[in-house]
């Protein structure tokens, strides 16, 4: 059998009165269920009064802002969003979140670029059922070289740097009759980067990355190519001096 049963429904509507601004309103509906064995583990793992199942709705706002001169991989310009939900209204469920995140990139001289992200959630009240205290290590919340990791919490903060170069830029042509898909480009780039973030945990569960000051850093190659196709290869280190090689199908911004 399942230890754990999930299905949402979410609904969304996007306006967009300018050409960088963009307003997200969104409505959900969540049914969660788990096996009567987690509970032995965790009697607080679904809900703060415990139970096996739990229905709940979200309402949530995201406002996002894009100007950048290429979004997929941005090296000159700025994008921020900031999120609003309010998940539940119960006794079981009932969290208000804010999540917010900007980035800022500046194109310096010999093919160089600087980007910082700066990026933090708060999640209120501070305890939450297990399962709602996701924070490091799900989504694009996370510092490199700490992927293999996940850091729960109720509050949360991430910086993320990295100096890039461009090193090649050239055009792979295709044996086809077209005018707009007769080729593929590629822009090579190599890198070095520093992230570091913090968490904060009301009722830790052994996890001696809990309310601790994490930090990584390592040097790596992207390539740019069609389609939006950002490909990372990243060299990294953290903070317990572990290295790993890692891949990735998006730009870490």
């Amino acid at each position: 059998r399942f230890l754990q049963e999930n299905m949402y429904l979410n609904f969304q509507v996007n306006y967009r009165p300018k050409l960088r601004t963009n307003h997200i309103f969104q409505l959900g509906y969540h049914w969660d269920k788990i096996d009567p064995a987690v509970l032995d583990k965790n009697p607080h793992y679904l809900s703060k009064n415990g139970g096996t199942a739990v229905n709940y709705p979200d309402i949530g706002y995201i406002l996002r802002y894009v100007n950048a001169d290429y979004a997929p991989y941005m090296q000159k310009g700025q994008t921020a969003e900031i999120n609003f939900l309010r998940r539940g209204f119960t006794s079981d469920v009932g969290m208000w979140l804010l999540k917010a995140k900007t980035t800022r990139a500046w194109k310096l001289q010999h093919d160089y670029s600087y980007a910082v992200s700066v990026g933090g959630i708060v999640k209120l009240p501070f305890h939450q059922p297990y399962t709602q205290q996701r924070l490091f290590g799900y989504g694009d919340f996370y510092l490199r070289g700490l992927e293999k990791y996940v850091i729960d919490g109720a509050l949360g903060a991430v910086v993320n740097q990295t100096l890039r170069k461009q090193v090649a830029a050239f055009n792979f042509r295709l044996p086809i009759l077209s005018k707009t898909h007769d080729h593929i480009p590629f822009r090579i780039y190599m890198k070095t980067y520093f992230d570091g973030g913090i968490s904060y945990n009301k009722k830790p569960e052994g996890n001696p990355l809990d309310n601790r000051f994490l930090y990584s850093g390592g040097a790596g190659m992207d390539i740019v190519t069609l389609y939006d196709l950002v490909l990372r290869f990243e060299l990294s280190v953290n903070q317990m001096g572990e290295t790993g090689f890692f891949f990735h199908i998006k730009n870490e911004f």
